[in-house]
């Protein structure tokens, strides 16, 4: 993290980890260095200073991307907090969207444990909520809280494969909800693929973070955030402009707490 933004000298990197409070010492340092240049997460250059010539560390294309992967899950874990911070827009879309009991949901999204709980409570016995998972730890996961809870008939997971097809019946979902906590290289795909589970007339929420929702509240004070383009989601504008490239009839939109609600509906 200390070389996200620009290239440092071993001694620069101690300084800056000291004015933070972490002690490290030079017999720590190197060798750590020294490692991440061998798995080519670091690269080096030398360059002549004030005093004498230094090495310089920089971060590779490689190492950003394990970076990413280190901070990404870590942040997945914050999801389940800002959720149960977010009660207006718990409330707006359970209650003034009308969840019924006896819907078919489908629910695109990080496994977030309460609100798995709290749609599967309104849709109740007779509904359905369909969650996305991307591999056969977090179906295991689901499933294991879908029992604890007595919900093993309501929730169902739903294997979302690279291409975003979708392992279950098509035209069964009265509902949609898709949290794009950050951007989809495959969007297009995705609300295609949406699109096939709605019933005809089905409405799709889409949810999405306002610019970067981290980066303008509790963590602004980590800039390489902005680098990462950690839950860097979509615009208003352009979950408008993906649902009407869609054909879909765009009902309202709302802006709860940086969170951009779409509500559209699916044609005949």
């Amino acid at each position: 993290m200390q070389l996200a933004f620009k290239p440092k000298y071993g001694y620069e990197i101690i300084n800056d980890l000291k004015l933070n409070n972490i002690n490290i010492s030079t017999g720590q340092i190197y060798p750590a260095l020294k490692k991440l240049v061998n798995i080519n997460y670091l690269k080096t250059f030398s360059k002549r200073g004030r005093a004498a010539k230094r090495k310089y560390y920089q971060i590779t294309d490689k190492g950003l991307n394990a970076l990413q992967k280190t901070i990404r899950s870590i942040l997945i874990n914050l999801i389940p907090v800002m959720y149960s911070f977010l009660g207006e827009l718990k409330d707006r879309l359970f209650n003034k969207y009308k969840i019924n009991r006896g819907d078919v949901i489908f629910l695109y999204s990080y496994p977030i444990k309460q609100a798995l709980i709290d749609l599967a409570r309104l849709v109740g016995d007779t509904g359905k909520l369909l969650i996305s998972v991307n591999n056969d730890l977090t179906r295991q996961t689901i499933l294991d809280l879908a029992v604890f809870y007595n919900f093993e008939n309501v929730i169902i997971p739903i294997t979302v494969n690279d291409d975003f097809k979708l392992g279950c019946e098509r035209g069964i979902a009265d509902k949609a909800i898709l949290m794009l906590f950050q951007r989809e290289k495959k969007i297009d795909l995705l609300l295609k693929e949406t699109l096939q589970v709605l019933k005809p007339k089905g409405k799709l929420f889409s949810l999405s973070t306002k610019l970067n929702i981290f980066s303008e509240t509790f963590l602004a004070f980590f800039d390489f955030f902005a680098l990462l383009e950690f839950f860097n989601g979509y615009t208003e504008h352009e979950l408008k402009a993906l649902c009407e490239k869609l054909g879909l009839d765009i009902e309202q939109t709302e802006d709860i707490k940086k969170i951009i609600i779409v509500e559209a509906r699916k044609k005949d």
